[in-house]
């Protein structure tokens, strides 16, 4: 348990230290503890977020308001820090870092691409092209190019959330297999056979495109893991030293190196020494048990 917190408080002190190597047991000491956190703290932000919105309140435009984001930000670069000296440990380049980096970039592209679908489904009051690959840039676009029909978007998807719960979801991914959306006039439809029959080719690629951004973060965090969990690197390399426990690999003394192991000549016994110390102990052992046991005593007494 102590050495859990030693891990802790090199976390916070080496936080700027890029270089040398981190242990497996100093990674997974840490970084699970920091990423439950996150997730505790995401999972409360978004229902506060969802308050809001179900109220038709815009939330907080602060990202340091949640303090999913708070602690991410906090402890972004001692993360990326240990992870790069975890990946010395296992004599990879740093470079492999980009691996939880492509994982969150699919998350955030995969809820973005939902909630342009959400936003062009029936679920808002509309319909048009749900299932087109564009949807996951529309909430970024819209939010930059009109701000207030984003937010009105999105006390849409708030108010089927507070309706439906999570069977929001699965109406919108029947409605983009069924190709069935309801038309709503204030889209401008110019088609409206094609837009309540769909399009084959966008349902295709928007179901490649997701099966594939949802994939991506778990394909992405496994082989993150992987090179973390693997044992360390039994030699030293350009990156420093090998940190290796004595029950994991032994090595032998060296003194042939070491320039201290001339001294303990200084104190060498010859066999001659070693044999007359040997005698002389067991005399005095022979001299104490006839003193001490059978009462005798060395001195002789003289008549008078």
């Amino acid at each position: 348990m102590k050495e859990i917190f030693t891990h802790f408080e090199s976390f916070a002190f080496r936080a700027f230290n890029f270089r040398g190597r981190a242990t497996p047991l100093e990674y997974w000491s840490v970084i699970p503890v920091i990423w439950a956190l996150i997730i505790y703290m995401l999972i409360g932000d978004v229902r506060e977020a969802m308050s809001f919105l179900e109220a038709r309140q815009i939330p907080p435009m602060n990202p340091l308001f949640y303090e999913s984001v708070l602690i991410f930000l906090i402890t972004l670069i001692p993360r990326m820090s240990l992870n790069i000296r975890r990946l010395h440990d296992r004599n990879k380049s740093g470079f492999w870092i980009i691996l939880p980096a492509l994982a969150i970039m699919a998350v955030v592209l995969l809820f973005s691409g939902l909630t342009g679908a959400m936003m062009n489904s029936s679920l808002t009051g509309v319909s048009n092209n749900p299932d087109s690959i564009e949807n996951i840039l529309h909430p970024i676009v819209l939010f930059l190019a009109a701000p207030a029909t984003f937010w009105e978007e999105m006390f849409a998807i708030a108010s089927a959330f507070q309706s439906a719960g999570n069977e929001a979801i699965w109406n919108l991914l029947a409605e983009i297999y069924a190709h069935s959306g309801a038309v709503d006039i204030r889209r401008n439809v110019r088609d409206v056979t094609n837009a309540i029959e769909g399009d084959t080719g966008h349902t295709v690629g928007f179901v490649f495109v997701s099966t594939a951004l949802l994939t991506a973060p778990f394909v992405f965090g496994l082989l993150h893991a992987l090179l973390n969990i693997l044992p360390s690197f039994p030699e030293d390399n350009i990156y420093g030293p090998a940190k290796i426990g004595a029950l994991q690999y032994k090595k032998k003394k060296d003194d042939k190196h070491n320039p201290m192991a001339g001294y303990k000549h200084l104190f060498a016994e010859t066999p001659e020494e070693k044999a007359r110390k040997r005698e002389t102990q067991a005399a005095e052992v022979k001299a104490l048990y006839r003193q001490r046991v059978l009462g005798q005593s060395d001195a002789t007494d003289e008549p008078a």
